[in-house]
Parts: structure tokens; sequence; C-alpha cells
């Protein structure tokens, strides 16, 4: 036996998971996983033999193909789980075995997500095993806010496929104490991508809890449990601990007494451990200590036992009540630490004097299980330092009083935030600039967590009970006079009036810390934290809507992004608990549908099942839940193909339509759900009569949705897509001769120009081709050839018509294709095929003249194309032709955005590069001409391997170029406008600094008076615009308004591209004012927005943008101003917006909400109470437009009563109020 058993020294190398800026002159690298370093001295303790059996086994299972990825080792608390995971480590590190090690124990998982711990096992694997470190930094470097699957095949499975080909055996993986890990079984749920390779890599995990089977239904898994260990083991480790044990006359303990103590630990080695130490306590008799124990004689098994042993050792260490008062705010301060701090640090922001913490920390030393090396002057989280069973004692609830050392983590939570939060206020920003500044170990600490302690702190408070009677109590007429006093004095920049909901969050935050200190704190967070995640979006003009922005920021970050949603939940037994855990089902099942993570949708339908247990029957917002869940459900069973969930939804959508009787507002709503979720079923079961039963319900849904209701396109659209697919079952000619009849009506609603339009065409004419096919086996092919021929022909004419007398592009598109169709449904032999032909030879020539000849990067030009026919091969023009044809094409996706014309464009681009080969004077032309249409697939398809070949062939068209040529400067451009989006793809800073770099060299080539300089002037201060967001470096901003401003100056009242300068400026001013609060860049920014407003007259199709851009920029003036003719004037323009966006346009109801919150914000001002009245109908207007379960509805649900109450009370009669009461 190894005499040294009691103790090891383990160590943990720092561990840089995140790339880091390569720009010199940054002051400081931000990461998002700040390193890891650990070197402790931990209990060992592994006795030789003593799971010889359980080691064996282990080793058995890894060593034995087979199909299972995962060995799930549980056994109960102090069972020695952990230093057999030590001992499982170190044996694999000697064989060369290891793939990587996670011990949860010693990090403070509870701000770590999924992610991060990918990404650590990533790197452990490559530190290990030096032939994967090519994958893992290239799996760094692509991996910004990638998802968990894409994260698990970059950081794990790509890099043991490196090593494959070297491995006699399977590598492992090691997590210990996966239980103290609150997203383990998300984690788990994510290895199924892995399954297929435990011939190269396999998972032991350790853990107190038993597995679960529902989480492991994807996964190949097998459990073994962890028993305690015999008596004697104990008795051999206890001899070997008493040999260490300073005995006064070396007169050690009766063998009765060594016996009944072994037999009290009942196999769990952290009891025992525990006794040890206190025998070993310097300075007292260990005679004495040893007895104390033993008269407290109860078997560990027996309940609380350990919370006994526990109690007893604080007792003895500490005391009197002053002693224990003060290691209860140590531990409390200890239990929530997140991070190690310096002792001073720890101590200003804990408030603990610093010679009672080192006083206090050497007695502790007997509980502790890891003694850090070099400790001195640095205080570790609880969790790094003591068992977990010794965590759960000090922060458990159900432990009885009597033994209990209850310290409430909530109360140490809110008191360490606060002071992370004074922090805040304390870190100067005169400078302005993030790179300068060095945050000091506890500015840190502040910055990056002061959000964590805050929300684990703060209970909801809402409403405020005191404040609510007090409004109660006053009578109506008060309250108005009040409002109207409010009215005529100034208001504190920042503040207005929440709608009922108030949090002691926010009271706390609005106590301590102004909003310019957070302003100035956000930037700094989003570094720190997420540096690769910089937003330009506005942060919000009052705490609670800063915090929100920061937290949609972050939405990616499980932990992050939903703390603050959670913050907002009322406790158990208050009204409110169902609407706010709706409300974070809903940014749950939300994020899911933006990243995928499957956790986000389980946690989701978990919420909506709480909810609905809240909402029993009779409950005005039952219904509501109902559907909501059923919605979720539906999700889920399309992610998973879980039947169970399918069914579930079913039954839910229908008992909300019995909740919905005739006349109900949302029945048509419910109708339409509980059909698709029934088509939905019969794509997945067969059974026709749940097809029959949803066409029922569309028919109802349709008669319930008259001519100009809003969802009446979307009920006619599903009616017809449910007849075709009935049709397509049954054969019944019926149904696609209806769906025909409601395809030509929902065109009706779509006239040209609507976004719409082209969708209703294609779906018409593929019912029709439908149709053909079907007729075309009958006696009566001829006549239904004719029809269906002549209908799309016809429409067609009349589109190609119309654009010959308006120039309307998108008619001329629709027209070839109508064309197109009708030539399809008139095969060779037909009569009408030859007039077919000719309509479609005469729209054709039209749209290849609209195709204007991009200029040439290496010489002449060539004529545009009058036809879509390339010279046969060999032909020497046939390369030209070939992209002609290409760009026409390329061109004609612009506008229609059908992929095919982009796909056979990339095709001749390639064909048409095969015929260039090198020297060839039109190589050039032809290489960015690919390039261009590669970058264009990129945006719409996101396929990365498009962006990256249209930089390596923009890099060979610029080798192409000799220095001086007079295109040079566009061959930059080009490639560093590919570059830039790489970026914004990658998150890659070298691909964003080489762009800038190649648009200043673009800009050196064009001199002043050049005709495209005001061109390469924008560009660059897009460039470096984007660069601030990524570094918030504000010179990058102030040049990007210097170059903005130089563009405009080049581009004369007249110029087409002025309207787009003015934009770009008044943007960049915005951005500026956004960060510096000075009102001088705002004011300009709305004088920019006027000028562009009127280079955009009544027809303009940008007008509408203008308007919003300026009333928005109104009311941030108004905010300030507080001068009554800025929010008239937002109003004024806001009303525009809403003229142009009429019934049915699919942004109405964002233009309601707008111009609803600024006529509020005017009766909030003014006491106008027509404002109100109409914010009131267009708030119940957006109610209407808006999707049941979502936020804008759920908003909208509260405050039309909320308006409709303040509208009583400013109309209810004075009365006699005395105003000098």
């Amino acid at each position: 036996m190894n005499p040294n058993f009691c103790r090891q020294c383990v160590e943990r190398e720092p561990m840089d998971l995140q790339p880091t800026s390569t720009n010199a002159n940054q002051g400081s690298s931000w990461r998002v996983c700040r390193s890891i370093q650990i070197s402790a001295v931990q209990w060992d303790d592994y006795l030789e033999d003593s799971r010889g059996p359980d080691d064996k086994a282990i080793f058995r299972w890894m060593d034995t193909p087979s199909p299972e990825l995962l060995l799930f080792v549980y056994g109960s608390a102090g069972t020695g789980k952990s230093t057999l995971a030590r001992h499982l480590k170190q044996k694999l590190r000697i064989e060369d075995r290891l793939a990587a090690s996670v011990f949860f124990s010693v990090l403070s998982t509870d701000t770590w997500g999924p992610d991060t711990i990918i990404r650590l096992i990533g790197g452990e694997i490559g530190r290990f095993h030096c032939d994967a470190i090519p994958k893992v930094a290239e799996a760094v470097r692509r991996s910004h806010g990638a998802s968990l699957q894409i994260l698990m095949e970059t950081f794990v499975r790509d890099p043991l496929r490196v090593l494959q080909a070297q491995l006699t055996q399977p590598l492992i993986v090691v997590l210990d104490a996966v239980d103290e890990w609150r997203y383990h079984y998300h984690f788990f749920q994510e290895l199924k991508h892995l399954s297929s390779l435990s011939s190269i890599v396999r998972f032991v995990v350790f853990s107190r809890s038993e597995p679960r089977a529902q989480h492991f239904r994807e996964l190949s898994m097998q459990s073994y449990q962890l028993l305690p260990v015999s008596v004697e083991v104990i008795r051999q480790y206890i001899d070997n601990r008493f040999n260490r044990i300073k005995w006064p006359g070396d007169r050690k303990p009766w063998e009765q007494q060594v016996m009944s103590l072994a037999g009290m630990a009942n196999g769990l080695f952290i009891w025992i451990a525990t006794a040890c130490s206190l025998l070993e306590r310097a300075g007292f008799n260990p005679h004495n200590t040893l007895t104390n124990i033993l008269k407290r004689r109860q078997n560990v098994g027996e309940s609380h036992a350990l919370a006994r042993l526990y109690y007893h050792a604080i007792g003895l260490v500490f005391p009197d009540p002053e002693s224990k008062h003060a290691v209860r705010e140590l531990l409390g301060f200890m239990l929530v630490l997140q991070e190690p701090l310096p002792l001073e640090a720890f101590c200003s922001l804990s408030g603990v004097n610093a010679y009672a913490v080192t006083s206090m920390m050497t007695e502790l030393k007997v509980l502790q299980i890891c003694h850090p090396v070099n400790s001195h002057g640095t205080v570790y989280p609880a969790n790094v330092l003591f068992h977990a069973s010794f965590v759960e004692y000090l922060g458990g609830t159900s432990i009885p009083p009597e033994i209990g050392f209850l310290v409430s983590l909530p109360a140490f939570h809110l008191r360490l935030g606060k002071a992370c939060m004074q922090t805040i206020a304390q870190i100067s920003h005169s400078t302005g600039d993030l790179k300068k500044i060095h945050l000091s170990p506890k500015s840190t600490y502040g910055v990056t967590l002061w959000p964590f302690h805050v929300v684990a702190g703060t209970l909801p408070e809402e409403p405020d009970l005191k404040q609510l009677e007090k409004r109660v109590q006053r009578q109506p007429s008060r309250r108005r006079s009040a409002r109207q006093t409010k009215a005529t004095t100034p208001r504190r920049t920042g503040h207005r009036n929440e709608p009922a909901r108030r949090t002691s969050m926010m009271d706390l935050l609005e106590g301590i810390v102004t909003f310019e200190q957070l302003c100035w704190w956000a930037p700094v967070f989003l570094k720190v934290l997420q540096p690769e995640c910089i937003s330009n979006t506005t942060l919000g003009d009052d705490i609670p809507s800063l915090m929100c922005s920061v937290a949609a920021v972050l939405n990616a970050a499980v932990t992050s992004a939903i703390a603050f949603e959670s913050a907002r939940a009322p406790p158990i037994g208050h009204p409110d608990r169902s609407l706010s855990l709706n409300n974070l089902a809903s940014t749950l099942h939300t994020n899911f549908k933006r990243s995928g993570f499957v956790g986000d949708l389980e946690e989701a339908v978990m919420l909506h099942r709480q909810v609905l247990e809240l909402r029993p029957s009779g409950h005005p917002d039952r219904s509501l839940s109902l559907n909501n869940l059923a919605s979720t459900l539906h999700t889920n069973f399309k992610r998973s193909g879980f039947v169970g969930d399918l069914e579930e939804a079913v039954m839910l959508h229908r008992q909300v339509l019995e909740l919905r009787p005739s006349g109900h507002p949302d029945r048509s709503l419910s109708l339409n759900n509980l059909a698709d979720t029934l088509q939905t079923n019969f794509e997945q079961s067969g059974v026709a009569g749940d097809l029959e039963e949803a066409i029922m319900l569309h028919r109802q849904a349709l008669e319930l949705r008259p001519l100009c209701h809003p969802d009446r396109l979307l009920s006619l659209n599903n009616l017809a897509s449910t007849l075709q697919t009935n049709f397509k079952r049954s054969g019944f000619v019926g149904d696609l001769e209806e769906a025909i009849g409601l395809h030509r009506q929902v065109l009706e609603l779509r006239p040209s120009g609507h976004p719409g339009r082209s969708s209703s065409l294609n779906n018409l004419a593929n019912a029709l081709q439908t149709n053909f096919k079907q007729s075309g086996r009958s006696s009566s092919s001829h006549r239904a050839i004719l029809n269906r021929s002549s209908s799309l022909n016809n429409l067609a004419d009349t589109l190609q018509t119309n654009f010959e007398q308006s120039g309307f592009v998108g008619d001329l598109e629709e027209a070839i294709m109508l064309h197109r169709q009708a030539l399809e449904l008139r095969p060779s032999g037909h009569p009408g095929r030859s007039s077919s032909l000719d309509n479609l030879a005469s729209a054709l020539p039209h749209q290849l003249q609209t195709v204007r000849v991009r200029r040439r990067l290496g010489g002449g030009h060539h004529a545009a194309p009058t036809g879509a026919r390339a010279p046969p091969i060999g032909h020497p023009g046939r390369s030209s032709s070939l992209d002609n044809l290409a760009s026409a094409l390329h061109t004609n996706f612009k506008r229609s955005g059908f992929v095919g014309d982009l796909e056979e464009a990339i095709m001749l681009h390639r064909q048409a590069l095969e015929l260039l080969p090198s020297g060839h004077p039109d190589r050039l032309l032809s290489l960015d001409n690919l390039a261009s249409a590669l970058h264009t697939n990129f945006k719409r398809s996101g396929f990365v391997g498009d962006l990256e070949e249209a930089i390596m062939l923009r890099r060979q068209a610029l080798e192409l170029l000799p220095s001086g040529h007079p295109d040079q400067w566009l061959s930059l451009n080009n490639l560093a406008s590919t570059l830039h989006t790489n970026f914004k793809q990658s998150g890659f800073v070298g691909n964003l600094e080489e762009a800038i770099m190649l648009h200043r060299q673009a800009l050196e080539l064009l001199p002043s008076g050049h005709p495209d300089r005001s061109s390469s002037l924008n560009n660059l201060a897009d460039t470096l615009q984007t660069n601030f967001e990524q570094s918030g470096f504000v010179g990058d901003l102030e040049e990007a308004i210097m170059l903005h401003r130089q563009a405009l100056e080049l581009l004369p009242s007249g110029h087409p591209d002025r309207l787009l300068s003015l934009d770009n400026l008044a943007s960049a001013l915005h951005t500026n004012f956004k960060r510096s609060g000075f009102v001088g860049d705002l004011e300009e920014a709305i004088g920019l927005h006027r000028q562009a407003l009127k280079l955009r007259p009544s027809g303009h199709p940008g007008r509408l943008s203008s308007l919003n851009n300026l009333a928005s920029a109104l009311r941030g003036l108004f905010k300030i101003s507080e001068l009554a003719r800025d929010l008239d004037e937002a109003i004024e323009f806001s009303r525009e917006v809403l003229l142009l966006r009429p019934q049915g346009h699919p942004k109405r109801a964002d233009t309601l909400w707008n111009v609803r919150l600024y006529l509020y914000d005017r009766f909030e001002d003014q006491g106008t109470v027509e404002d109100l009245q109409e914010a009131i109908a267009l708030s119940e207007e957006a109610l209407a437009l808006s999707q049941p379960g979502s936020s804008d509805h759920e908003a909208l649900l509260r405050i039309i009563p909320w308006y409709t109450q303040e509208l009583t009370e400013a109309t209810s009669p004075v009365g006699g109020l005395d105003f000098n009461e």
C-alpha cells in the first residue's frame, strides 16, 4: 500500500476556450470562458483494492466492444465516487487513453451551459492529444453562435476522428459529479450525435442520482451502482489516518472504539474522513474529540446522520454564538461566490474583515476536502473546498432546526449583488474607450456576475401591496389631478411609469446605480462575457428595457438569456405567477426555434404544464394555456417524432375549441389550429378521418372570416392546401377544382406588387398543372388542356401588358413564369403550342433587356444579350454568352427569389470559367462573376462553402491585376466585401481587419474627383462601424461618421446615391448618440432623416422606411427635450406609416404598436383623453392581429384593461375635490 495515499496534487491547467483578438492596439483580450487554474492538494484516499471489483467492472465495460456510448455510475453521497473518478482518470492518463475529464464539483456550474462544457472537453482533447489541435483550433474559429449539435461535432467528433487511425481502444471522457450541474441531461441529449463513434470514444459518468430512462431514449448506455464499502475497508482507512495523529502519550484508541467508529460510518468515506479530520485538529485532545463523536452513536444510514456530524463539527470548531454568526457570514458568501477572488477583493465585496476571514478559514480546514496550493490571499467558492454533502447541509431547508446551520442563499446573493453593482458605479469611464479600461479582479467579478447574484437574490414583489392600497384609496379625480400636475413638471430622463408591475430587482437597480452607469456597464459586460456577440440594437431608454435588451443580445446562452425573464416570475401563490411562467415558456419556445436547443423546448413544455395547473376549469385564460401547451407539443413532435406528443396536442386543441363556442372571437383560430394538427396526424398515421375532419374545420374557420378579415387569406390557402392533399389521397376531382377556385380567390386578394402574389401564382399554377395531369387521362383531356393553358396564357398576357405600361419588373417575371407553365401544358403537337412559344419569346427579350452589362474588370464591354441561347460548343463567343446568360439569371433571382435561376447561374458561370484558361483576358471577369453568384447563394442558403469559395476566387482575381490597374480598387472592394460577410458569419476578427485594410487600399486608389470615391468612402465607413460594434473602439465609429460626411459631400442634390448616404450618416450619428448621449448627434440625425424624407415623396417605395426612422428619432428627442412638437411630429409621421400599411399588410401590427405607444406618451404628457381613446382602439386592432400566446399578444391583454382604467379615471367628474388638501 502506498503510505502517501491520503493526499495527492491535482492540477488544472489553463484552458482558453475562445479565440482572442489579434489587434495589437487592443489593451486586453476578453474571453467567453475565463481560464480555470486550480492547483490543489485534494483528498484522494484511494485504498488499493478497496474498489477492486468496481474498478474491474468499469474497465471491462471500456474494453468490451459495444454500441453503448455511456456508463452511468451512481451511488449515494460520500461513497467515494469522486475519488474513484480521479483514480480512473490517472490510470487512463498513464495508458494514454484519456480523452478529457471534467470534475463539476470544482466548477461554478450555475453559470456554465452545455456549450461551455463541450468547448472544455474539446480543449482537453487537444491538450492530451497534439494531433487533434488543428481541428480544435478550427472549431474555436468557426463556432461562434453555433448550435449545440455543431459544437459537439466540431469540438469532439471531428478531433477524435483525426485520432481514429492511431487508436486500438476507444478514448474515455470522465465526467464526475454531473448531478451538481443543472444542464447535465441537456448535455446527455446532445451525445446522441456521437452514438456512431463508440469505437472511438466512450463516456464514464459519476453521479449521486440514478439515471432516468426518459432522458436517454436516443442514447445507448449502461448504468452501474456504486455501493458503500465494507466495514473492513473503513477500518483499514481508519488505521492509516490514526497513524498520522499525535495521540497523547502514544496511547491510541481501544479496538472497541475503532470498530464503533467504523460501524458508524456505514461504508461512507465522507463521514469517516470528516471525523478523522476533527481528530487531527492541532491543539485539541483527540481522545476527547473521539469520545464526543462516539457519544452521538448513530449509524450514518439513519436520518440526517451526516447533518448531525457537520453540526457537531461546527460546534467544536466555533463554540460560541459570536463565532457561529461570523462563520455563517463567511460561509454564506463562499456558498454564492462563483469564482476565486483575491482576499482583498472578497473582503471589499462581502464586508467581512480580512483577519477574520483568514482566521476562520484556518479553522474550517478540518472540513475541507480540497486544499489549494499557494491559496494564501485567495478565497474560493465553497463547492471547490468542501464536499457536496456539506454544501447541501448549509443550504438545505429539510434539516431539522436542532441540528441545522441554515444559510439563506438568496440573502447572500442579494448582498453580494449589491456590492457588485456598487463596483460598477465606481468604474471610471471618462475615456469612453473600452480598450483603455483595465478592470481589477473585484471590478471584473462585479461587471460579469452581478446579474447572476441579483437574479438569484431578488424575489418578485408584484404588485407593491402598500402602494396599490394607497392607489385604490385615492379618488379617481385626485389621480387625474395628479397626472395633470405631473404633465406640467419636468420628469427625470430615462424613467417612465411602469404598467402596475414592479420587482424588487428593479427597485434595487434604481437605488444603487444610475441609468447612465448601467449604460456604460452594458457594453463592458458584453465585451467580457460574450465578445463575439456585440449587438448594434438599442439597449433601451430605462433600466428594465436595458436589461431586457442585454438579455436579448445573450439569447444564445441559456443561463444568461433566460435569467432576466425568470427573475420576473412571482412566487408560488402569487396571482401573476401563471402569466410570468407563460411568458418564460414562450421565450424558451422561441429560443428553441432559433437555436435548436432541445432543453429549451422541454422546459417550455414543462412550464406550460405548470401554467395549465394554475388555470383550472373556469379560469378565463385556461383556453390560452391549453393552446400554448398544444402548440409546444406539436413543435416537439416535429422534432422528435414522438406520437404521444401529437396525440396530446390534438386532444388539447379539442378542449380549446370547446372553451371557445360560437361567437367567441378566437374560435376561427382554434378551428385552424386543430385542423393543422389533425393534418399533421394524417401525414403521420394515414388515417383519412383526420384529413376529412381537418377540411371540415377549415371550412368552418373560413366562414368565420368574411371578406376584409385579415386572416381570410390564410384560411383560403389552408383549405385549398388540405383539399389538394385529399385529392392526392382519394383522386376526387371536385376537391382539386375547389382548391383551384380558392387559389383564384387568394390571387384576387393579392394584387400586383403584393409580397405574396408570386406565391399565390405558383400555387394556382401547380394546381392547374395537377388538374391537367389528372384530366389528361380522361376523355375530356383536350378540353382540360385548353382551359388550363388558356387561363395561364391570359393571365400572363395581362401581366405583360401591365409591365409595358408601368415598368414593374415583378409583373414581367410572373408573366414569364406563367408562359413557361402554359407551354408545359401544350406538348409537341398541341394546336396552341406555337402560340405559347411566341408568347414566351415576346416576354424574354423584355427581361433580358433589363439586365445591364456589368463592367469588366479586365477590359471592354459586351452588348446586352438578346436571347437565352448560347453559341455551340467550340464557338469563340460561347464563354461570353454563358456569362451574360448567367448574369441575367442572377439578376432575375435578385428580383424574383427563384432559387433555380441562381443555381443555373452558378452552373453557367462555372462552365464559362472552364472555357477561359489562365492568361485569358476575360478570366478576370469570369472569376468575379462566379464569386458574386456564390456570395449571393451564401446569403440565401447560409452554406459556408460558397462563401469560402467566393473569397478564394476573388483573391485569384486580385492576383491577376497588376499594380496600377485602373480596376484594382474594384477588386479590392469586392474581396473586402466578401471578407466582411465572412466575419459576420464566423466572428473571426482577422477577416474584419483584412476587410478594413483592403477598403483603405481601395480608397487610396480613388483620388478626389473619382466618380466611385463616394462608394468607397461608404464601404470603409460601414466596415469601421461593424468593427466598433465588435470591439467597442470609439475611434472606429468617429472615423465612420467622418467618412460618411465626406461621402455625402460628394453626392450633390439629385445624385441617385444621395439617399443612401443620408441614411447611413443618420444611422451612424444615432449609434453615436446611444453611446455618448450627445443630443447634437440625435438632432443632426433627425435633420438628415428629414432630407431623406423629402427625397422620397408620396408613392416612393422607401418613404415608409424614412417615416419610421424619423418618427423613432423624434420620440427619442422628446424624451430628452419634453417638447410637445417633437412628439406631435412623431405621431404625424407614424400615422402616415399606418396609412401605407393598410388592412392585410404583414407589418401593420408593428405600426399599430408604435402609434399606440406615441399616443399614450402624449396622453401622459398632456392629458388628452382623445389620444388615450385612440390608443385603446389601436391596441384592440393590434390584439386581433397578434398571434395568441406571443409576447405582444400577452402584453396587449394587460395593456388594454390598464388603458381602459386610465380612461375611466381621466373622464370621471372631479366632484368636491379640495385642491388645497
